[in-house]
């Protein structure tokens, strides 16, 4: 029978899917450097209606100075810089490529691990990270279905989701020993979650600003529609999710369970993604996508 952890994870990995299908069908009418913000924006509010209502804390000053630059840092690539990335790259080149590339994540934790945490992946882990990088290429060589976009926004969308994931786990591994001290209390891991998301809104909101056609840009979040899609998909991929992936690797005793089980979102992106955007799903990007869930297999649990 499933657990209550690994229920939570899959959970995650479902509003996850879910809310990532809905940013890009909006994505061609507003731009990443409005969504980013807004979504964390959104997040907060949401954060702070559990706070109170729960015994999540406001703040917590039970921590080093050193630890709060830690998550602020964390805040600013994860959820700043990366998801600005990531969600300009979903509209270029599609859900699907995007999801079979972000299995990479889990590599790229490890080797940022070793160069920040003196931590090093074993042979296993090594041909694992080798075998989702060539199922990476396989995608990025893909001549099929690329009809609709010319040769050059294809691989700068490849090469912008590859930095999010680097800037993403470099959010992790700067994040790591912050959460290893509020082990002991899942209301405080939501609490750091929550005030990751500050630094994260005042990057991307300075970004927005910086824009010339500022004005222009933030005018489409104005459509009735439009907004209630931005509210749905932030309630559900910044929120809920970020909520259930917490819960989720704070109730799995085997952390590479809980690594594959989050991945899970890379198969219901491509199924959404067919469903609900039409996106073709090519023999490349199914036999891609089999190599990339071999690979991740071996890197976590290697």
């Amino acid at each position: 029978m499933i657990s209550f952890g690994e229920l939570s994870m899959l959970l995650a990995a479902v509003f996850w899917s879910i809310a990532v299908i809905i940013f890009k069908s909006v994505g061609n009418r507003v731009s990443p450097f409005v969504i980013t913000p807004v979504k964390n924006v959104i997040a907060i509010f949401l954060f702070g209606l559990i706070t109170i209502f729960t015994s999540v804390p406001i703040w917590y000053d039970g921590l080093l100075i050193t630890d709060y630059y830690r998550l602020i840092i964390s805040g600013c690539l994860g959820m700043g810089v990366a998801d600005l990335l990531f969600l300009y790259s979903l509209n270029k080149i599609g859900a699907n490529r995007i999801a079979i590339i972000n299995t990479l994540e889990p590599s790229f934790v490890l080797i940022l691990s070793f160069f920040v945490l003196g931590v090093w992946m074993n042979i296993t882990q090594l041909i694992g990270f080798l075998i989702i990088s060539g199922a990476v290429l396989m995608i990025a060589i893909e001549k099929s279905s690329r009809k609709d976009i010319d040769i050059a926004t294809y691989y700068k969308g490849i090469l912008l989701m590859v930095c999010a994931i680097a800037f993403s786990s470099t959010g992790i591994i700067i994040m790591k020993p912050v959460l290893n001290k509020l082990t002991h209390s899942v209301e405080l891991q939501i609490w750091a979650t929550m005030f990751r998301l500050f630094p994260g809104v005042l990057i991307t909101v300075l970004i927005l600003l910086m824009k010339k056609n500022c004005k222009e840009l933030v005018v489409p979040v104005m459509n009735k529609n439009i907004a209630s899609k931005l509210l749905l998909a932030s309630g559900l991929g910044t929120f809920f999710a970020l909520i259930f992936w917490i819960v989720g690797y704070s109730n799995i005793p085997n952390p590479a369970l809980a690594s594959i089980l989050g991945q899970m979102s890379a198969v219901f992106i491509i199924i959404l993604a067919r469903i609900y955007l039409e996106e073709v799903i090519t023999p490349i990007r199914i036999v891609s996508m089999c190599i990339a869930f071999f690979g991740m297999a071996l890197v976590v649990t290697g």
